[in-house]
């Protein structure tokens, strides 16, 4: 919900750069949520919050850069997990998810933290002779 919010007042901020005034609030509406009360979120838009907010996504951009350039380097250097877990040892750096990410990533079988995370490379999800995973 974090990651939501900050980006309704990234967009916010965006707003403001083009029209020269923040809006009054932000409204997502989600087309699949089953109930009415669900479907609608309106997060209230201030300047203190907004510039948290654009501070959030400018952090964000600078360490997807930086893991951006080492992976183009050498992608077996970016080690798996999630970035702000990266002091825990291998195998626990697995959020929700990323579960769900990596399950279907390509560089899954090479990944020491998924497959620590799965217990070894024997798992079905990371087996290289497993066919009816890809």
């Amino acid at each position: 919900m974090l990651l939501i919010m900050c980006q309704l007042l990234t967009y916010a901020a965006l707003y403001k750069e083009k029209v020269s005034e923040l809006p009054r609030r932000c409204v997502l509406f989600f087309v699949n949520e089953k109930k009415e009360e669900d479907r609608l979120l309106a997060v209230e838009v201030n300047e203190t919050a907004v510039a948290a907010a654009l501070q959030w996504t400018i952090d964000q951009v600078k360490a997807l850069r930086s893991t951006t350039l080492v992976f183009q380097k050498s992608p077996l250097m970016v080690e798996g997990g999630v970035l702000e877990e990266r002091a825990m040892p291998i195998g626990q750096r697995i959020s929700e998810e990323l579960k769900q990410q990596c399950t279907a990533c390509g560089f899954r079988f090479d990944c020491q933290e998924y497959c620590t995370y799965l217990g070894g490379n024997q798992h079905s999800d990371v087996r290289l002779t497993n066919v009816r995973k890809s």
